[in-house]
């Protein structure tokens, strides 16, 4: 059995998708879009020769598993742009053993441009050794809090810290005493006598106060009037002349209307008949 290096064995997986919140524009980041993967992994010298002898999974790249970490990826934190998402596709991919080199193509078939298309995708090619180069620059990335474990650092042995000395408190001399002594003796001579108690209602006794005298009102000083000086003369009072009374406005009521008399005019009288003739012309009988 021999193996054709020009041409190396390959597993090709079309057509991965997942929904993932990629984009730069807000609505990409809340809502959320179909993503489709496209990846071809390049086997090593021998390819899948040792997996077709032996038929054990073990000897191959699992290609289930290859999916899974696909599509891990796609539904796992946003990016803004899809070169960034197949750009961390191709790694996952190149972390799996026998692999040397993986082609992964990214398709967005909604993304939001303003003309007719029908998708839009990226296309990359990286193998191991190109993984490697990008190893160092990615070394100087912080990583997210996260992912990155702090590491701890050894804490070096010394003799444990002393336990600090209780403070001596001064001791009080003698004088200091002395003086002190005095002051109490000179206190108690000061201080007033106590007050005698009263029995009260209910059998208990209550100090007597001796109840304050209300102070006099002290009666204020006469003026003292000097004879040489005159005194001014008081002032004439004025006086207002008296104000007249003006007329109160009182509301004059109209004067009242006529009364109209209900009752119809008189009819004016009209001539009879016998009027317009001559008092002179004879009657005409009446039965003629």
């Amino acid at each position: 059995m021999s193996t054709n290096y020009a041409s190396p064995d390959r597993i090709t997986l079309k057509g991965l998708s997942a929904r993932g919140y990629h984009g730069l524009l807000p609505f990409e980041r809340t809502e959320g879009q179909l993503f489709t993967a496209d990846v071809t992994v390049f086997l090593g010298e021998r390819g899948t020769a040792i997996a077709a002898v032996t038929d054990s999974v073990t000897d191959a790249v699992n290609y289930a598993d290859v999916a899974q970490a696909v599509v891990r990826i796609i539904e796992g934190e946003p990016v803004g742009l899809i070169e960034t998402l197949a750009e961390r596709i191709s790694d996952a991919v190149l972390a799996f053993p026998r692999v040397t080199a993986v082609e992964v193509t990214v398709h967005k078939p909604q993304a939001p441009l303003d003309v007719a298309f029908d998708d839009v995708s990226v296309s990359i090619f990286r193998d191991v050794d190109s993984a490697a180069e990008r190893a160092p620059e990615s070394a100087g990335v912080p990583q997210p809090a996260s992912v990155a474990e702090p590491v701890a650092e050894p804490v070096a042995a010394g003799p444990a810290p002393e336990a600090a000395s209780p403070v001596a408190e001064p001791e009080t001399t003698a004088p200091a005493a002395e003086a002190d002594a005095d002051a109490a003796e000179d206190e108690a001579a000061v201080a007033p006598p106590p007050q005698a108690e009263a029995p009260t209602a209910y059998g208990m006794a209550a100090p007597l106060t001796p109840r304050p005298e209300a102070a006099a009102p002290e009666a204020p000083a006469a003026p003292v009037v000097d004879a040489a000086v005159p005194l001014p003369a008081a002032p004439a009072p004025v006086v207002q002349p008296p104000v007249a009374a003006q007329p109160t406005a009182t509301r004059r009521r109209p004067p009242p209307r006529p009364r109209r008399s209900r009752s119809r005019p008189p009819r004016p009288l009209r001539p009879s008949p016998r009027s317009t003739r001559c008092p002179c012309a004879p009657r005409r009988p009446r039965n003629s």
